[in-house]
C-alpha cells in the first residue's frame, strides 16, 4: 500500500506541474483568458490525479499519453511562432524527460533492479532527470514573461 502512495504523489506530482504547463500553453494560445487559468488547471490535474486513482496499473502510460500531448501542442505553438521562439530549451527537456520516463517504466517494472546496488537506483534517476527537465522547460517558458504578447498560433485565429 505504501508503494502505491508514494508512487502515486510521485507521478502526481509531475503530473500537477504538466497540467499548470498546459493551461499556461492555453492562455498562450489564446484559446482561454487569464480568468481560467487556475480553474483550468484545477479541471486539468483533478482528472489526471483521479485518472491514476481509477486506474493505478496505468499510472505511467497516464504520464507519457499526457506527457506527449502537452509537448504536441508546445511544438504546435512553437512551429506556428518559429522565428521568435528559442527552441533549444524545449527539445532538450523533451530528450531528458523521455530518458526520465525510460528510467522510471525500468524502475516499476524491475527490468534493471537491484535492491543490492547502492550507487545506482533507476528510480533516483527518474528524479533527477525529470529535475533536469523541469529546469529545461522553465528555462523554455521564461522566455514568455508576458505569455500574451505573443500572436495566437495561425490556425487557431478567427
Amino acid at each position: 500500500m505504501g508503494q502505491f502512495i508514494f508512487g502515486f504523489l510521485d507521478v502526481s506530482s509531475i503530473l500537477f506541474y504538466m497540467s499548470l504547463l498546459t493551461s499556461l500553453s492555453l492562455l498562450r494560445a489564446h484559446l482561454i483568458t487569464s480568468k481560467f487559468l487556475i480553474p483550468s488547471w484545477a479541471v486539468i490535474s483533478s482528472f489526471l490525479v483521479f485518472s491514476q486513482l481509477l486506474f493505478p496499473r496505468l499510472q505511467i502510460i497516464i504520464l507519457i499519453v499526457f506527457g506527449i500531448f502537452v509537448f504536441l501542442f508546445e511544438i504546435f505553438f512553437v512551429k506556428t511562432n518559429w522565428k521568435i521562439i528559442k527552441k533549444a530549451p524545449l527539445v532538450i527537456s523533451i530528450v531528458i524527460l523521455l530518458v526520465a520516463v525510460l528510467s522510471l517504466y525500468l524502475d516499476y517494472s524491475k527490468t534493471y533492479c537491484d535492491s543490492q546496488n547502492h550507487f545506482f537506483q533507476f528510480h533516483a534517476a527518474w528524479h533527477l532527470l525529470s529535475a533536469f527537465g523541469m529546469y529545461f522547460i522553465t528555462n523554455y517558458l521564461s522566455q514568455f514573461k508576458n505569455l500574451l504578447s505573443l500572436p495566437p498560433p495561425q490556425s487557431l485565429k478567427h
